[in-house]
């Protein structure tokens, strides 16, 4: 089901978008976001990541549990994945990956059981004076904390990141699809709010399992770049200049996976 996803796309192009400035100075409009993602009500998180915002291109390092690079150049639609260990990268556009989203309206929409998923209603409680939102359906219960953010150009921003996040995530095996996630982030954007704090809550509708399921996210926002990276930054270009280009299925080990599963 990943066939879009191959080597079709000019590799040139790619590093023409995304190394084609230099990464050495502040540049007004930069910023950074640190996230950490938990479980239930662990004190360690399952992932963390740093996110770094320069231009129309977005760098998002993930520090823990894996080193995996994702480049978003949002001025032409290009994704680059890095991952490091391997030294290898694979690359594909936007538009694609919107068609893959499209194949999953299609296929959820032919099971009347999947159709919450597709198309979410979200019952809504807003505290103005807290910049407090939770959105919730017998499926799914976000609670946001969150903050304005002193340009309302970043909180766009971030939004735009989080949204083709959320697609890039549902890509992957074993991922539920982007909706709900891109309900609330467009419900954050009219709010004008940028989430510092989220937890979703999904409730299994399954007689084997009554318990719900909770993660937490934390979100630090610093209005500029900090230390090194602009470094990190560099350093990202450079990989993806240098690292071997593998399709898709290759790059996340699909074969692997399934066999693993058999």
């Amino acid at each position: 089901m990943f066939r879009w996803l191959g080597r079709s796309f000019v590799g040139a192009v790619v590093l023409a978008c995304v190394c084609g400035g230099a990464a050495s100075a502040q540049r007004q409009g930069d910023f950074r976001v640190e996230t950490e993602i938990f479980a239930e009500n662990a004190k360690q998180p399952l992932a963390e990541n740093l996110t770094l915002f320069r231009g129309g291109v977005v760098y998002d390092f993930m520090l823990a549990p894996s080193k995996e690079i994702t480049i978003l150049d949002l001025r032409h639609g290009v994704f680059v994945l890095l991952d490091p260990s391997r030294r290898v990268k694979t690359t594909w556009s936007t538009q694609k990956l919107m068609q893959f989203i499209a194949s999953l309206e299609t296929r959820a929409r032919e099971n009347k059981k999947l159709a919450y998923l597709i198309s979410p209603q979200f019952k809504e409680e807003f505290d103005e004076d807290q910049h407090n939102l939770v959105l919730s359906n017998d499926r799914i219960i976000y609670k946001v904390s969150g903050m304005k953010p002193k340009d309302a150009g970043f909180a766009r921003r971030y939004r735009l990141f989080s949204d083709w996040s959320a697609r890039l995530n549902a890509a992957r095996p074993g991922n539920l699809p982007p909706h709900s996630r891109l309900a609330l982030n467009r419900r954050l954007s009219e709010l004008g709010l940028a989430p510092l704090e989220v937890e979703k809550t999904l409730i299994p509708q399954s007689v084997f399992k009554r318990e719900p399921v909770i993660f937490r996210s934390r979100q630090l926002f610093t209005w500029r770049l900090l230390g090194k990276d602009p470094q990190r930054i560099e350093q990202a270009n450079d990989q993806a200049a240098q690292f071997k280009e593998v399709g898709v299925e290759e790059y996340l080990e699909l074969e692997k996976r399934i066999a693993s599963q058999k």
